[in-house]
């Protein structure tokens, strides 16, 4: 097969689940072939359960593009410094941002949206251990991994096409979590995640409040743009000066490039 049409094997990597697309590549790229599984609770089910599908041949030998579930990442926003004297230092002050916000952790894996930039960024950090042992997977049934992306950047970056303002919010719902974050000029500016046990027309609201809190009569968005595929959250914000946009059936860019912001994404 030429490397110029080579398929796409898409894995969604969630708490509980497993979801895997292939995608044939050509002229006019098409799915052929898709596979959900439950995962059993328990450390290493979620390593267990892709070493069982991989060992099918329909999610061999193909390019691979992995996306983590925002319950199996860290969030932070990183403050510029003058103090910084190179990529080290900005990667180090990436990684204490995280202690201080997340607390101690196992070694983490570290990007950065716009680094020496001078400005604030979103950085995402992630197990680096579940990081090898996917690599390792995909090794053993010939994928070549093209990206490993949080949910919540890949996402974003499906539908920023469809994004005109300046300020905005940006949340993304999934099974048991709610991310709300808020943007201007193209810099992220905050980031929270939060337990979903609640119908998101009801934790949406309430997330939204506390941020108003938080601002303190700052700065405050009034456009909120959602993406919760799956749950209908278009009525969530009414009677509320915050205008809602549902992007849930948004036709996304099917493979949009990793980033975390308008720059390229560094790995620390």
């Amino acid at each position: 097969m030429s490397p110029l049409f080579k398929d796409t094997v898409v894995i969604e990597l969630h708490p509980q689940r497993l979801v895997l697309t292939r995608w044939s590549r050509g002229i006019a790229p098409r799915r052929a072939a898709r596979h959900e599984q439950m995962l059993a609770a328990g450390e290493g089910a979620l390593t267990a359960g892709l070493q069982e599908c991989l060992a099918d041949p329909r999610w061999q030998d193909a390019d691979a593009r992995v996306q983590v579930s925002n319950a199996q990442v860290r969030y932070c926003i990183v403050p510029p410094s003058r103090h910084l004297r190179g990529m080290a230092d900005e990667c180090a002050l990436a990684l204490h941002k995280f202690q201080q916000v997340h607390g101690a952790q196992a070694a983490l894996e570290v990007r950065l949206a716009n680094p020496l930039s001078g400005k604030d960024q979103l950085a995402a950090a992630i197990d680096a251990s579940l990081i090898a042992d996917v690599r390792q997977l995909l090794l053993g049934a010939r994928l070549r991994l093209r990206s490993f992306e949080p949910m919540l950047t890949q996402g974003f970056n499906q539908v920023r096409h469809q994004i005109r303002d300046k300020d905005f919010w940006f949340a993304q719902a999934e099974p048991g979590l709610l991310v709300l974050a808020s943007l201007s000029g193209g810099r992220w500016l905050s980031v929270v995640a939060v337990p979903l046990a609640e119908p998101i027309c009801t934790a949406l609201p309430a997330l939204l409040r506390e941020a108003r809190l938080m601002a303190g009569g700052r700065y405050f968005p009034r456009r909120l743009y959602l993406q919760a595929p799956g749950m209908d959250g278009r009525d969530c914000l009414a009677g509320s000066d915050v205008e809602l946009v549902d992007l849930s059936q948004v036709r996304p860019t099917r493979y949009a490039r990793f980033a975390l912001g308008a720059g390229s994404a560094l790995e620390c």
